[in-house]
């Protein structure tokens, strides 16, 4: 589902509200979202779906990555990096309805 779709999909179940209302508050929310996933060691928790997070991990930078890295930053090279992982937790009941929704997908390979 892409942005339009959804803005149609909440305007057709929220009768009497317009679209360009709907996708004021969606945009709004994603906003709020956005920002709030910016700060360390936030996390949305989106009732009845889970719960969104990034994960920050710090690595060293050595051997082939490191020599890299002085071929284009010279002596300032950095000597540690940080890899973002963006992680989805579902709540036990969505993970539930998922694997009972998709349990037909597997009758074809």
């Amino acid at each position: 589902m892409n942005y339009d779709q959804m803005v149609n999909a909440v305007a057709r179940r929220m009768y009497g509200k317009s679209r360009r209302e709907v996708r004021e508050v969606l945009d709004v929310l994603f906003d709020l979202w956005r920002e709030e996933l910016q700060q360390p060691n936030a996390s949305l928790h989106i009732r009845n779906l889970g719960r969104l997070y990034v994960e920050r991990q710090q690595i060293r930078s050595t051997g082939v990555i490191h020599q890299t890295l002085k071929m284009k930053h010279g002596a300032s090279a950095p000597t540690r990096l940080y890899r973002l992982y963006f992680r989805f937790i579902p709540t036990d009941k969505f993970r539930r309805e998922v694997l009972k929704a998709r349990q037909g997908d597997n009758t074809n390979g």
